[in-house]
């Protein structure tokens, strides 16, 4: 994954994070991401995603409020950076 692909991905992510129509993150919509980026998504990546959903939106799978939700896009980028790494990910 390039930086510019992670970038597009964390912002569209981090900006429709608390849309009520996405409790989980998953195939085929990938809250909504866009097919030209929801292409580039590796196995990694979904699973980096789907490990943190709950953070990102701070809801839980059942719509109920979580206390653990990221406080910054800044914050979820790098953690997503990390996720992606531990994986195996290059970001290129």
């Amino acid at each position: 994954m390039t930086k510019n692909q992670l970038k597009k991905i964390t912002t569209h992510i981090w900006k429709n994070r608390k849309s009520k129509k996405y409790y989980v993150f998953d195939y085929p919509d990938y809250n909504g991401l866009p097919k030209k980026l929801s292409n580039t998504l590796s196995s990694e990546a979904v699973d980096v995603i789907q490990d943190m959903w709950s953070e990102i939106t701070g809801l839980d799978i059942y719509g109920k409020k979580y206390s653990g939700e990221f406080k910054s896009k800044k914050e979820f980028c790098a953690l997503f950076s990390r996720g992606l790494k531990s994986f195996g990910e290059n970001i290129k």
